[in-house]
């Protein structure tokens, strides 16, 4: 059984769809905090100004319309589960032998082991990165400060930059619904139907939406309807190697390349220190939003086989 056998088609995704208890990507699960109810246009900052725009109409169209092979991508998601499992256990024995108060040689072995699988597994997803997805891994091999590595963990965390499946655990089975017996018991993993993402949807998942859905004493399925934590901390991490790409020369005399989203950052420090009260450090951050929005909308843009802005 594929995965649009298991859609119920009398459901669909609501604007603010939270989701309870956690889901992998690998099975078949997208946060349903992806909303469909952003209308904004964007700007070559990546920022909304508020005006409708074909940035945000991809939801409205069929999914069944854009080309879309969902078996690959969910192979890439896959290892992408399987490659961050495998580094955050061995980053967990590391520390173990680094902090142990016993001699622990024993699992230096294991430690060995596991880093060379996790090395295994990330040439796994870099194979399948480059042929899931050639225009997004020949728009990062053009792009000074965007790391291979980095986004293609975003993709396989995140799938396909266009097309979201969210899927959401529930109590009890709406009508229609197909158990899965490897999946459905007490609680069933619900599938709700496909939508194309717009630019401020994807910003969304990956945690650089709007501030004002963020409230003080939030429930736990209003948090996690704010983005999915590993896309959040990858995007930074992109956002950060693009902003420390300022060019320049090596001692050597290598003429480094500049980053096209490093000239966003610094107008955004330029832009935020007319604002006293605001610390550096807040100015920073705001500053690398600014590159985090502007690197989203260009993969949502390269992802349709269209130009980057930059």
């Amino acid at each position: 059984m594929t995965l649009l056998d298991k859609i119920d088609p009398t459901r669909c995704i609501g604007e603010n769809h939270y989701r309870s208890g956690r889901v992998e990507p690998s099975d078949f699960a997208q946060a349903c905090g992806e909303t469909q109810a952003t209308r904004g246009e964007v700007n070559p900052e990546g920022v909304d100004t508020g005006q409708g725009s074909h940035a945000n109409q991809l939801g409205c169209a069929g999914v069944d319309a854009f080309p879309y092979d969902h078996d690959a991508w969910l192979t890439l998601r896959i290892l992408g589960d399987t490659h961050n499992d495998l580094m955050t256990s061995r980053i967990g024995i590391a520390h173990r032998v680094n902090r142990a108060a016993v001699n622990v040689d024993v699992l230096v072995g294991t430690l060995d082991l596991v880093g060379m699988a996790e090395e295994e597994a990330w040439k796994q997803l870099r194979s399948t990165f480059r042929r899931v997805a050639p225009e997004v891994a020949a728009w990062v091999k053009d792009t000074p400060g965007l790391g291979e590595r980095l986004v293609a963990r975003l993709l396989g965390t995140i799938g396909h930059p266009i097309v979201a499946h969210p899927f959401r655990w529930m109590d009890e089975a709406p009508d229609g619904h197909v158990c899965d017996p490897d999946r459905c018991g007490k609680r069933h993993l619900v599938a709700f139907e496909p939508f194309l993402r717009s630019a401020s949807q994807l910003r969304q998942f990956c945690g650089v939406g709007s501030p004002d859905r963020r409230a003080k004493g939030m429930s736990q399925d209003q948090a996690l309807a704010l983005g999915n934590p590993r896309a959040k901390s990858l995007v930074h991490l992109i956002a950060e190697g693009t902003m420390k790409s300022a060019g320049g020369e090596t001692k050597a005399g290598r003429v480094r390349r500049r980053s096209p989203y490093r000239d966003i950052y610094d107008d955004g420090r330029l832009r935020y220190e007319e604002r006293d009260e605001w610390s550096k450090g807040r100015q920073h951050n705001a500053s690398l939003r600014l590159v985090k929005k502007a690197v989203l909308l260009d993969l949502w843009l390269v992802a349709q086989g269209k130009a980057p802005l930059r």
